[in-house]
């Protein structure tokens, strides 16, 4: 009688799709950012359940961390939405909105002096 070794694949859920991976969100769980979604935008970033379709010259002018993360050529199978890449990001969506924000300006910094 010979018994097989258990299994070392991952169960799959119930809609076939693993909790972690944040391509298995359904499409219409899925939102557009109302403030960073433009028309020319050639870059789709995803935060959580936000896409944010915004300008990759804009990412690379002001972040090292977009610099890098483009650095590097994406695969041929890389996803895409509407043409455009779609890069999905660890980040919480609040985050990325704030990031969005300062870089297009518009949200500003607000600096402290203190006078003695």
């Amino acid at each position: 009688m010979s018994s097989s070794p258990p299994s070392t694949k991952r169960k799959r859920s119930e809609a076939g799709t693993s909790d972690s991976d944040p391509t298995s969100l359904p499409a219409d769980a899925v939102e557009r950012s109302a403030q960073f979604w433009f028309d020319d935008g050639n870059v789709v970033l995803q935060a959580e359940a936000t896409q944010f379709r915004v300008h990759r010259s804009i990412l690379l002018r002001h972040s090292p961390i977009m610099q890098d993360l483009f650095e590097y050529p994406q695969p041929k199978a890389a996803l895409t939405l509407e043409g455009r890449p779609l890069v999905h990001l660890p980040d919480s969506a609040k985050d990325i909105d704030n990031m969005c924000g300062h870089l297009y300006g518009f949200y500003q910094c607000l600096c402290i002096f203190i006078v003695r």
